[in-house]
């Protein structure tokens, strides 16, 4: 699988790089719109999806209104594989959601290394009548 993503790759980056009309970087639905034929053809091909539209949105899952280059290469890549397009946008939310909220601990606390846990999650049922610290609650001892 990895010789054939290898293989992909540099198309799909000369496919990105002629859909995007004004060399930003950036590639808009406009410019996939507007696209000639046998590019929106060799996009359908190769993204193994019909409804480019579709397509689009799910590359575009931070719903800025374009997606860079990298963005468009995984996002086709994922396209090719068995699962469906929701799961990979879904991925891409969380990475983006754990990006932030590493930035955001660094910026709270200072510190350069984000703990992998702050603190480990306890898989234990906790009775109803206990508080944290294990004490009944509503009485008195």
């Amino acid at each position: 699988q990895d010789a054939q993503r290898k293989k992909v790759v540099p198309k799909l980056r000369a496919l990105f790089e002629e859909l995007d009309q004004d060399g930003s970087g950036m590639l808009d639905w406009d410019e996939v719109t507007s696209a000639n034929e046998l590019l929106k053809n060799q996009l359908s091909a190769v993204s193994k999806l019909v409804n480019l539209e579709e397509l689009f949105i799910c590359l575009d899952y931070d719903h800025s209104g374009a997606v860079d280059i990298d963005e468009f290469c995984d996002g086709v890549l994922n396209t090719r594989a068995d699962k469906p397009l929701e799961l990979f946008r879904i991925m891409r939310q969380n990475s983006e959601v754990l990006h932030t909220l590493r930035l955001l601990y660094q910026s709270v606390t200072g510190e350069e290394q984000v703990p992998h846990s702050p603190r480990p999650l306890s898989t234990e049922k906790k009775p109803a009548d206990q508080d944290e610290g294990g004490n009944g609650k509503g009485g008195s001892s």
